[in-house]
């Protein structure tokens, strides 16, 4: 039976949704998702929680990342999916990874899968493909469509499925600058503070 997962489920632990084929057809790209809350990281955020009591709704976070395996992980570890849509095909609609146990002989994959997280890491360095070029686009708000920049450098979102722990998310606030306009406060006691 096919079931495909409609609803938003809020769990951290990262989760397999969807496997899509790569141009090398001994690897497939895992989608993985996970959900947490989202934490306050302003005191004005915090702010607007408490003054705002039973008005705010859940905020959470939406954490999607692709990671590129190789197809005998697959096997490993008895994941199904569709060919064509690339469905992970159980009653779930998805794999949760956390726990996933191997069922073949391949001793060169852990026996059983250790926890691991979607780490974001916020960074003013777009990635570059292989040439050289830049293939990623800066955060934009959806709402305006307009450039998130911290002192006119655009931000730029990297999502990593890491078993690392203890790796701690970066996130950059943005400041609502436009991008390369370059902004400082020359009353600062430290100078220009563009590290």
């Amino acid at each position: 039976m096919n079931t495909v997962q409609t609803n938003t489920i809020v769990t951290s632990d990262a989760r397999i949704v969807k496997v899509q084929p790569t141009r090398n057809p001994n690897y497939v790209q895992l989608v993985t998702r996970s959900e947490r809350k989202k934490e306050n990281t302003t005191s004005r955020s915090f702010d607007a929680q408490v003054f705002s009591a039973g008005n705010v709704g859940e905020n959470i976070e939406k954490l999607i990342a692709y990671t590129t395996v190789h197809v005998d992980f697959l096997e490993a570890y008895g994941i199904e999916h569709d060919p064509v849509s690339g469905d992970i095909l159980n009653d779930d609609g998805y794999v949760t990874m956390k726990g996933l146990e191997r069922i073949t002989d391949n001793e060169s994959l852990p026996e059983v899968l250790p926890e691991c997280k979607i780490w974001v890491n916020e960074t003013f360095e777009p990635r570059k493909s292989k040439d050289g070029s830049w293939i990623q686009n800066p955060k934009i708000n959806p709402s305006n469509q307009e450039v998130l920049c911290n002192q006119g450098k655009p931000i730029y979102l990297n999502r990593e499925l890491t078993f690392d722990m203890t790796k701690e998310d970066v996130y950059i606030s943005h400041d609502g600058t436009s991008p390369n306009a370059v902004t400082s406060d020359s009353s600062s006691p430290f100078g220009v503070l563009d590290a």
